[in-house]
């Protein structure tokens, strides 16, 4: 914690006034009167507090106008409160902005200082496009730990900017219509408009849920299922208006492997990233032993005749290359269902498809990865089981 101390002398007074600043960000934008803003003049630090919320803007670029200052301060106290009262009230009630001359991107926030940088040179082309602020005060608002899914992450934010947005149709901003191509990995207004979608259709409080189940670390793949009956990407389906998907077996199952991450199964890299439904993470062994397995329990017995991998964001050396597949009822005996040989990935973060023919129902399902692509590192960011329609 820093603490500077300014003495602002007043020429036209016969008093000096001190005011005492204190800054519990450590970003070295002291506090500063609201009533007394031009005292700050010189240091280009404007605050404004209003029903208990503060917003402390500095201008490193000296280059914006008092309107663009005016605007972002009104969106801050316009939005901001409505969003913290449906979303989060535990949200920092005072949130730093810095217009940042040396910034090359639009904005961004970071949410252990609760802070909000600003291109000015973005802002000063595009002042009438304001709302990007209101997509940053979101992220101030998730907080989210570390690992949720980004496209969800950015999704939200943009669904909050679509919601409170004083500017977006002068800024000529709305959220895209469906069109072929998009997938709601895209994030963004894409993610948007899908969760606004899936609002309107299935569930009104689901955008609500998601947001508390991500900030509190409760969130998985089912809580689609739970909320509205289908898996996210048979919600896709629909959306997208095809026939929804096959059976997804993994749904409900547990994992267990024959070697986990160091940091464990619930870590950024424990092995539960790759049931998670988000082929944006993934599971990572060091040392990889080639009788290495994952194990996949169902909820109950059931046929599966259908299985995807989807390949690490890393170098293709740590994919899986050798593999069986196999069934048991009582994880002593297995029958062996499927079987592949000089397997490779085209893509990072690919997903590929393998069908057998099956009418058997197990409980369990193992895959034996026998060999990778030639390091000593595994990764895989999905596997999943279905059962074909």
């Amino acid at each position: 914690m820093k603490t500077k101390h300014f003495k602002l002398l007043t020429l036209l007074l016969l008093t000096s006034l001190l005011i005492s600043c204190n800054n519990e960000n450590d970003n070295d934008i002291p506090d500063s009167d609201p009533q007394d803003n031009d005292n700050n003049t010189e240091l280009n630090i404007t605050e404004s507090e209003k029903d208990g919320f503060t917003i402390v803007l500095k201008d490193n670029s000296n280059a914006v106008s008092f309107a663009i200052e005016t605007t972002l301060i009104n969106t801050f106290h316009n939005v901001y409160p409505k969003m913290a009262y449906d979303f989060n009230p535990n949200t920092p009630k005072k949130v730093y902005v810095i217009i940042d001359p040396l910034y090359d991107g639009v904005a961004y926030a970071d949410i252990s200082k609760g802070e909000i940088v600003i291109s000015s040179n973005y802002i000063n082309e595009k002042p009438e496009d304001s709302d990007l602020f209101t997509h940053e005060l979101m992220h101030i608002i998730q907080s989210y730990p570390y690992g949720a899914p980004g496209w969800l992450v950015e999704g939200i934010a943009d669904y909050a900017r679509h919601l409170y947005g004083l500017n977006n149709a002068a800024a000529g901003w709305s959220l895209p219509s469906y069109s072929n191509g998009q997938h709601y990995t895209d994030a963004y207004g894409v993610a948007a408009n899908f969760l606004n979608w899936i609002k309107l259709e299935y569930d009104n409080e689901i955008i609500n849920k998601l947001d508390s189940n991500l900030r509190n670390e409760t969130y998985t793949y089912i809580s689609w299922v739970e909320n509205t009956g289908y898996t996210l990407p048979d919600l896709w389906l629909i959306y997208s208006g095809n026939p929804i998907g096959d059976i997804d077996r993994t749904i409900y199952a547990t994992l267990k492997v024959s070697k986990e991450n160091i940091d464990g199964a619930n870590s950024l890299e424990g092995s539960l990233k790759a049931i998670d439904g988000d082929t944006g993470s993934k599971f990572l062994i060091f040392d990889y032993p080639n009788d290495f397995w994952m194990q996949q329990e169902l909820s109950e017995k059931a046929i599966v005749n259908k299985y995807t991998l989807t390949s690490g964001n890393d170098v293709p050396e740590r994919d899986p290359k050798n593999w069986t597949l196999s069934g048991s009822d009582d994880e002593q005996n297995w029958t062996e269902l499927d079987s592949r040989s000089n397997e490779s990935f085209a893509d990072r973060n690919k997903t590929i498809e393998y069908t057998f023919d099956s009418t058997t129902a197990f409980k369990y399902y193992r895959i034996s990865i026998t060999e990778n692509a030639g390091a000593s590192i595994f990764q895989l960011s999905e596997w999943r089981l279905f059962k074909k329609k």
